[in-house]
């Protein structure tokens, strides 16, 4: 399963995140994201979000497929290099 999970930082580090959603493929993961679906950045609060693919399991090891970054002017998340 693709998970999205939503993240906000501060000078400290990670201040809150969240698991927002999963899909089956990375696809629909990535338009949820990128078209901001539901306000899932929250108008800002949340900069970051990540898609992370996690087997079936217990214990599962988790890859991160993809970063993106809020973009405020276009209201939508942009693919960026962690």
């Amino acid at each position: 399963m693709f998970f999205i999970s939503t993240i906000r930082t501060n000078a400290e580090g990670v201040d809150d995140q969240r698991p927002v959603g999963c899909y089956k493929n990375w696809e629909s993961a990535a338009l949820r994201i990128k078209n901001n679906v539901c306000d899932i950045f929250e108008d800002g609060y949340y900069k970051y979000a990540v898609i992370v693919f996690i087997d079936e399991g217990l214990y599962p090891s988790q890859q991160e497929i993809q970063w993106y970054e809020y973009d405020r002017e276009r209201n939508m998340g942009i693919e960026i290099d962690r």
